[in-house]
């Protein structure tokens, strides 16, 4: 979805955006960018991210320990706005492999949204992969970087929500 068509749509029906790229690819930056450039009402949109459930008062704190149940509070919550039938559901999580994406998929569809996937930069360019590990908020190492990029998938997402 583009700022245009953001920007000219009216949030009436009921959209997800699944965002997926590495860290630092710059996928909260898009979603904000668009936001911000959108006459939509705050009411009408959510952007529901993992990350979130890793803050405190002194900031981003990751812990390893706490991912799986991190996820599960964001799926929750995810599901939580999907019911309230939020017009723009939004979800900002790296979505790597298909697995990871699976869950707000299921939702997505068991609630009537429609769903658009779109991918925030390049996964198999090493240059690029070098940019994001400079700028990602959460300084997350190198080799963290490669290793995502590695596991990511390509997929058809419809293909895969339907079997």
């Amino acid at each position: 979805m583009s700022k245009a068509t953001l920007n000219k749509q009216v949030v009436t029906n009921k959209q997800v955006i699944l965002l997926r790229g590495l860290p630092g690819a710059g996928k909260s930056t898009f979603i904000n960018s668009i936001l911000k450039n959108s006459n939509q009402l705050s009411d009408n949109i959510v952007i529901h991210s993992t990350d979130h459930f890793f803050m405190t008062a002194e900031g981003y704190q990751f812990d390893p320990q706490k991912l799986p149940l991190n996820h599960e509070k964001n799926q929750q919550a995810f599901s939580g706005s999907l019911k309230k039938g939020i017009p723009l559901v939004i979800c900002d999580n790296t979505n790597i492999e298909y697995w990871q994406m699976k869950p707000y998929l299921e939702a997505a569809h068991y609630y009537g949204y429609s769903v658009e996937v779109i991918s925030v930069g390049l996964f198999k360019n090493s240059d690029k992969r070098q940019q994001y590990v400079l700028r990602n908020s959460h300084n997350i190492e190198q080799e963290v970087v490669e290793s995502m990029a590695k596991k990511s998938q390509r997929f058809n997402y419809l293909k895969h929500a339907v079997n």
